[in-house]
């Protein structure tokens, strides 16, 4: 046997042997997938996640944006919007306590609604009349391509800038190239035109019922039967399926912009490759702010931080970063590339890697309704929903050599470069980025830390550990990152405080330390301050504190590094200073993104976590270091963790860390 067919042999094993343990892990804990074809083409699906209360309700077709004809672009949209406002079923789900959500994507539609268990029902009717042979009016038509319009004239118009320049050149001649739609095939979005595609696409033959939650399996598969199988059969579209570009440069070299930023543009493998976990670990070694290589070479030159991120489809996907213009700046993309195909990370750089590329699955799966959403996903664009398993469970143990064939991979991948300034595009959940949250995760981070007792219908354990500590748990069945919040009851000068302590530190470890730790264990810090609403008694006092996201494993961890900055936060004259500058800087750096129409969505370096500045936080030396010394008297502290975590050893970790 050859050596060349026993690395073939030993990587099919290895790979048995991965899924094999992705399958059983799904059969253990909370994934009990079920799926099963009606004879008019539907597949329904229930996946079982025991102890949520909530349950999942999904519609998804195998049609997309890529689906507009070349002349009709927006049609695919427009037939969606119309289908979701059918029998106003969005009002009477929303009615009934549900939260409905529906999207266009490039290659599939959904329609999701997020509900109590107990409710299922109602969401599978609506469904089943949304399937029924559509025949829609004029007056529908034109309502739905009125709100694209106006939803795209938000998002910046029909291109949406540069962003889709980049997609434009390096899709070339594909449908995944072009705009969701564009202003001269307006004409041609008529009411005849919605139906033929609605008649030719959204069909059972070519449609997904998925079902996630605490539901009984075979009941919801009888109920769905009896539902959708009166649905009549359609022959399923055939569509032969548009070649990607070649590899290789796809537009010349863009001229020197040392005042400007550029983007660089990657055509990537599929969203069922696996190589792509192996990119996520590449970029984030090469971009992370403690030891990516090529971060600390644009930081000597003087530049921000590199921005990336990463978006897949059924027939490729696009690995997209964003640096300073400079031909020094892009020559260091390259070469810092190029390195990394033969060099080697120590175990540490390797390890932090992985666990930045873990974080951002984890917000992925940030909540119930995100984790159900992308089974959907996983299963209609990717071929199969055990993929999201398999995938985070490959991240945790890839090797050195995948990571250097990742590299290898994007030296020889089709590429082009623009030059441009605008933000990143991180509208979708299953989107890979070097940044944090984005603004909705984080919003629905603040509301779920503001109001623990409302998340998601969940039991709440309220705990007086002695007077003025309190502790609020919040188990959530297979949420693997856990929300850990710090609140103190706050003067004015305390809440200033808070901003100031993601660039102090702690008196027992520096920025540095602390930001290397969080980043180490895929875990994140923000300051917190409790905005009162408008007729609000006046206090003297507001919430203010710390919120921290990471892995379940953590919490602990991260209740005792939160007590660290809060009750022992760095007030040397130095730390102060420098805390200082640091605000001054990036607050004229939030500036400048804000008037060029940007949003700065990565932590600068010398701050622990991201954060936000107001006239009322202090500015200079003197002022921080005295609102980290009223920090001394903090008479009033509740903890409150939210996830899937280990009850004893958070309580543990509250009365070893607040004595």
């Amino acid at each position: 046997m050859s050596a060349d067919a026993r690395v073939r042999i030993c990587s099919l094993v290895g790979l048995v042997l991965l899924l094999r343990a992705a399958v059983g892990a799904a059969a253990e804990g909370e994934r009990q997938p079920r799926f099963e074809r009606l004879e008019n083409g539907l597949r329904l699906g229930v996946v079982e996640e025991r102890g949520s209360p909530l349950a999942s309700v999904q519609l998804w077709f195998e049609v997309g944006s890529a689906a507009d004809p070349a002349d009709s672009l927006g049609l695919c949209d427009v037939t969606r919007r119309v289908l979701a406002a059918r029998g106003e079923a969005s009002e009477r789900l929303t009615a009934a306590g549900g939260r409905v959500e529906s999207r266009t994507l490039k290659d599939a539609c959904y329609f999701a609604t997020l509900l109590p268990n107990d409710r299922v029902q109602l969401a599978l009717e609506a469904e089943a009349a949304r399937m029924k042979r559509l025949s829609a009016s004029a007056e529908a038509v034109a309502a739905a391509v009125a709100t694209m319009q106006r939803e795209s004239a938000a998002a910046g118009g029909p291109g949406n800038g540069a962003a889709r320049q980049v997609a434009g050149e390096l899709f070339e001649g594909h449908p995944y190239g072009r705009p969701a739609f564009a202003e001269d095939s307006l004409p041609r979005l008529t009411a005849d035109a919605v139906n033929d595609f609605a008649r030719r696409w959204f069909i059972p033959g070519n449609a997904l019922v998925l079902v996630v939650g605490d539901v009984d399996a075979e009941a919801t598969l009888a109920r769905m039967r009896e539902l959708f199988e009166p649905l009549e059969w359609r022959q399923p579209p055939h569509v032969r399926e548009a070649p990607l570009p070649e590899p290789g440069a796809a537009s010349p070299a863009t001229q020197d912009s040392p005042a400007g930023d550029v983007t660089i543009a990657w055509l990537t493998p599929p969203a069922r490759d696996l190589k792509n976990a192996a990119i996520d670990v590449l970029m984030h070694r090469l971009c992370n702010p403690v030891d990516g290589p090529l971060a600390r070479r644009l930081a000597e030159m003087g530049y921000a931080p590199p921005r990336w991120r990463r978006e897949q489809w059924r027939s490729a996907g696009m690995l997209v970063l964003e640096t300073a213009g400079s031909a020094e700046a892009r020559a260091a993309v390259t070469e810092e590339i190029e390195r990394a195909v033969k060099g080697v990370p120590n175990e540490i750089e390797l390890n932090r890697a992985r666990a930045l590329a873990r974080r951002g699955r984890l917000w992925s799966r940030a909540d119930f309704g995100r984790r159900a959403l992308q089974l959907g996903w996983w299963d209609i664009v990717a071929g199969d929903l055990l993929l999201d398993d398999f995938e985070r469970a490959a991240i945790r143990r890839l090797p050195v050599r995948d990571v250097q064939a990742a590299a290898a991979g994007l030296l020889h991948a089709r590429q082009v470069v623009v030059s441009h300034r605008e933000a990143a595009d991180r509208d979708q959940p299953w989107r890979a980025g070097s940044a944090g949250p984005t603004a909705a995760q984080w919003e629905a981070a603040l509301q779920a830390f503001e109001t623990p007792r409302s998340i998601e219908g969940f039991d709440v354990e309220v705990k007086e550990l002695r007077p003025g500590l309190r502790v609020v748990l919040k188990r959530v069945p297979g949420q693997e990152q856990t929300v850990i919040g710090t609140k103190i009851t706050a003067t004015a000068m305390q809440a200033q405080a808070m901003s100031a302590l993601m660039a102090v530190g702690s008196e027992l470890h520096t920025v540095d330390e602390i930001r290397d730790y969080l980043t180490y264990r895929a875990s994140e810090i923000y300051p917190f301050v409790n905005r009162r609403t408008a007729g609000a008694e006046a206090r003297p006092s507001v919430q203010a504190g710390l919120l921290a996201f990471g892995p379940s494993e953590y919490a602990p961890q991260l209740i005792e590094l939160q007590a660290e900055l809060l009750r022992r936060p760095q007030t040397s004259p130095q730390a102060c200073a420098r805390a200082a500058q640091l605000r001054q800087e990036y607050a004229e750096s939030l500036r400048l993104a804000i008037e060029a129409g940007e949003v700065a969505a990565y932590v600068p370096d010398g701050f622990i976590g991201l954060t936000e500045f107001s006239p009322a936080h202090p500015e200079t030396a003197e002022a921080i270091r005295k609102a980290l010394t009223a920090l001394q008297n903090i008479d009033e502290v509740e903890i409150i963790a939210i996830g899937d975590f280990s009850r004893e050893d958070l309580l543990s970790a509250v009365e070893a860390a607040w004595p």
